[in-house]
């Protein structure tokens, strides 16, 4: 059979409890998520149409909030015969923009932590404790970097992870100075029309082609709200860079 999902899920190592919101009834657990669609797991079949006024707790805030809220239409439910659970899919009705940001930075944390469905498959992914083997995100569109202080341009952002950066600029960066940053942003987030964080320099070079230098930094003093930024630009307008090795995984 064709597959017929577009968008890439991915899967919680613990469910997230869901309930209605009308009746406040538990309904399963939240067990697969994309941008359109999601999969609970239950006790008990759900028919096909059915529809839910879904509340998500989440075991951590995300911009103090600590639950996310969405309509849902299940189309289609199957018995895990190993488990003897139900699992149902669902496609994501009238959510609201502000909960769409936020589901964008679940979708996106379960992707860059650890996952694994209990009881499922026999492949898991294994977290990398070695934080340089996240994966790394270039900027599709140049964003320009200034001094938060001095509004004094640094240069651009080249590449992002949740953790260090990468800027262009015309002139070297001493390796260990600290940098005070304003990135601009393509569009408003949050209400925030800046990335704003502290970058130690961890090394420069300049590029011979280009003839500009570039430096890799590792980001300090983020606060919640700038990670929850970086987190929607990760989705949103940085594509994932190549290399070989980015994954580990293990039976």
């Amino acid at each position: 059979m064709t597959e017929q999902r577009k968008h890439q899920r991915h899967h919680t190592e613990d469910y997230l409890m869901v309930f209605d919101r009308e009746s406040d009834k538990h309904i399963g657990g939240l067990a697969n998520l994309s941008s359109e669609g999601a999969m609970f797991v239950t006790q008990e079949p759900v028919q096909t149409l059915t529809a839910f006024r879904c509340r998500v707790e989440l075991t951590q805030p995300i911009m103090d909030h600590n639950e996310v809220i969405f309509n849902t239409e299940c189309r289609w439910c199957r018995k895990n015969v190993k488990t003897g659970w139900w699992e149902s899919g669902y496609a994501l009705k009238n959510v609201s923009k502000e909960n769409e940001e936020l589901l964008s930075y679940l979708v996106l944390r379960f992707r860059l932590g650890e996952w694994e469905i209990p009881g499922g498959g026999e492949v898991r992914t294994v977290s990398m404790k070695n934080r340089r083997n996240l994966p790394r995100f270039v900027a599709k569109d140049f964003f320009p970097v200034r001094n938060q202080r001095t509004s004094r341009h640094i240069g651009g952002l080249a590449n992002l992870t949740m953790e260090g950066a990468m800027l262009t600029t015309l002139e070297p960066v001493e390796k260990g100075s600290m940098l005070h940053c304003r990135a601009e942003l393509p569009k408003k987030i949050f209400q925030r029309d800046y990335l704003v964080f502290d970058a130690e320099c961890m090394w420069c070079k300049k590029n011979e082609d280009k003839g500009w230098y570039e430096s890799g930094y590792r980001l300090k003093n983020l606060s919640e709200q700038d990670a929850v930024i970086i987190m929607h630009l990760i989705i949103h307008f940085l594509d994932e860079q190549q290399t070989e090795e980015r994954v580990c995984v293990a039976p």
